[in-house]
């Protein structure tokens, strides 16, 4: 048990780099909405045609639906890490199958 197993430590830096990731988009969020109440936000989307406000929102809808599915997939990561350590592979049988059964 000196040397990690690969799987575990190419999991536990995606885990990292997620949570850098999520952590940065969250600081950026914050900052965006500190300026939004502060009235300094983006100023090129007032006064657009409909078109241009429907790209904006379909944007923002898709932005908010990508959010949305990281934070589960945040949460199920989260979720998996109390697993037994030798619990790696849910699909498979916990032993071996019996040879003698047909």
């Amino acid at each position: 048990p000196a040397a990690a197993q690969p799987g575990a430590a190419a999991d536990d830096a995606e885990a990292k780099k997620r949570a850098i990731i999520a952590a940065a988009l969250e600081r950026a969020r914050k900052k965006k909405e500190e300026l939004s109440e502060q009235g300094a936000g983006p100023k090129n989307t007032e006064g657009v045609s409909a078109a241009v406000q429907a790209q904006i929102d379909a944007a923002e809808a898709r932005r908010k639906r990508l959010a949305e599915q990281q934070a589960q997939r945040d949460a199920e990561a989260a979720g998996n890490d109390h697993d037994a350590p030798n619990n790696d592979d849910r699909n498979s049988p916990s032993t071996a199958p019996d040879k003698n059964r047909s």
